[in-house]
């Protein structure tokens, strides 16, 4: 994840990164949430949730996203100016590390199931909205 590297600093506390082509599916996906206590917000005077419906939201969220989108380039060049090394996973090497990634979905799916949710309709949606805004 490009965004977080000047951020971590990751650029200079690693010499080594792995990425994969452009074409294969992304190895993970990450969800960033900014929330606060509903009790806590509708205690606030009007004004102040104001400027909070002002600076959240799905535009908030697409704005958040785009910024990290078009901050990778420059994270990666940051790593690419220290002499750092990349590494091109083959398409064999995904494939082998999404089939280890079966296993977690399997268990993943036996447990959110066990607390009563439809853990393979909830799993499918992810991939779904992954695959949609990837």
């Amino acid at each position: 994840p490009w965004e977080v590297v000047p951020t971590m600093k990751l650029h200079e506390m690693t010499k080594y990164h792995s990425e994969i082509n452009p074409p294969q599916p992304g190895l993970y996906s990450t969800l960033f949430t900014i929330a606060m206590n509903k009790q806590k917000y509708e205690s606030l005077p009007d004004n102040l949730k104001a400027v909070i419906d002002k600076n959240s939201g799905a535009d908030f969220s697409a704005l958040i996203g785009k910024a990290w989108d078009s901050s990778a380039p420059d994270a990666r060049k940051k790593a690419e100016e220290r002499g750092n090394a990349f590494n091109t996973i083959s398409d064999d090497g995904v494939k082998t590390i999404m089939q280890a990634a079966d296993n977690v979905r399997t268990e993943w799916v036996k447990e959110v199931t066990g607390k009563g949710y439809d853990g393979e309709a909830i799993l499918k949606k992810a991939e779904e909205l992954i695959a949609k805004y990837n």
